[in-house]
């Protein structure tokens, strides 16, 4: 994910590269965080996956939000 002020983008992707799943901007709110988790949840379903690892491009502190709602959505820090 690219955190940005206003718009986020997102790709989801494998370790290797392949995209699984076309960049694709959501924004900053509880709304824009569902269009995220639906694109994961999907993707997941589509590919038979267990797991995601969630990559944030930081700038500024414009993903501490990001970091804090999958926080409270269930992802864990590692």
């Amino acid at each position: 994910m690219d955190a940005a002020k206003y718009v986020n983008a997102a790709m989801i992707c494998t370790i290797y590269g392949d995209i699984l799943a076309d960049p694709f901007e959501f924004d900053g709110s509880q709304t824009g965080f569902q269009v995220l988790k639906k694109a994961i949840d999907e993707t997941k379903e589509s590919y038979q996956l267990t797991d995601v690892i969630l990559g944030i491009e930081t700038t500024a502190h414009y993903y501490e939000d990001l970091v804090r709602i999958s926080m409270e959505e269930g992802c864990t820090r590692n």
